[in-house]
């Protein structure tokens, strides 16, 4: 799984990859999915009744769990996106994107530096074009 040789994604959890772990982008993005699922049913994380207090860690889970969910952007943009442009999708992607990233932003949710890795000049511009 990766976006451009400099920015390779590798598996890991607390199951079955306790090392980061290379393997094909379907298959990663497979385990991530079920990964957020998971996280996301889980009442400990995620509280669904009311007085329910969420965990100290869950701004740090949410960053986790944003910052994984972006890789399958990065991937589909940096080795996809033709496909996307010849199915006349580009516009619902974008918008998609877009809107993924200003949630970032609004809750502070980037970690890292080099968190967009080789999308950086595109969410720049759409940082600049929604002021």
């Amino acid at each position: 799984m990766k976006a451009t040789d400099e920015f390779e994604y590798l598996w890991q959890d607390q199951n079955k990859y306790k090392r980061p772990t290379k393997m094909p982008a379907p298959e990663y993005i497979e385990h991530l999915m079920a990964w957020v699922q998971d996280n996301i049913n889980n009442e400990h994380i995620f509280p669904s009744r009311i007085g329910v207090h969420f965990p100290k860690n869950f701004q740090a889970t949410v960053r986790q769990l944003v910052k994984r969910l972006f890789r399958v952007y990065a991937h589909i943009y940096c080795h996809h996106y033709p496909v996307i442009v010849a199915l006349g999708l580009d516009p619902h992607m974008n918008t998609s994107f877009k809107h993924y990233v200003l949630f970032i932003k609004e809750f502070d949710l980037e970690s890292g530096k080099d968190f967009y890795g080789p999308l950086s000049d595109m969410v720049e511009t759409i940082l600049k074009t929604d002021t």
